[in-house]
């Protein structure tokens, strides 16, 4: 036997709910009297009958909607230690190679100098043929 029900009728829509208020239907004519239309809510889900009558024939369409959208996942969740200290790793690196970029260019300066300079009091020494303070 079934569960008490209560129907009620507002205008062409007729609404059926049972008793203990898990599930509805709504049935009503859509465009005529070719064409009825089934609402059935349960839970998360509308299922949706249309029902078309052609002479003698019937023609029967369902489908469901999902009224509550799926739970989205939390995609920001805290980071792990391990990971924070790669990251951490991965800017000391930068770090060290933005020290040499910017260092890079004195100390090629610098050695450019001291052996030029090398060079130069070779090249006196070798000339004047002087060897260190001689005269």
């Amino acid at each position: 036997m079934a569960n008490w029900r209560k129907t009620t009728k507002n205008g062409k829509t007729t609404t059926t709910r049972k008793a203990s208020g898990g599930s509805s239907v709504s049935q009503g004519v859509v465009r005529g009297n070719n064409v009825n239309v089934n609402h059935r809510y349960t839970g998360n889900k509308t299922v949706i009958r249309t029902t078309y009558k052609s002479g003698g024939y019937v023609k029967t369409e369902q489908r469901t909607i999902n009224n509550k959208p799926k739970k989205q996942r939390n995609n920001f969740k805290p980071r792990s230690i391990k990971s924070r200290k790669s990251d951490q790793q991965l800017v000391n690196a930068t770090l060290v190679a933005m020290m040499w970029i910017l260092a890079l260019p004195f100390i090629v300066c610098w050695y450019v100098v001291k052996y030029s300079t090398l060079v130069v009091r070779y090249l006196i020494r070798k000339v004047m043929g002087t060897n260190g303070g001689e005269g």
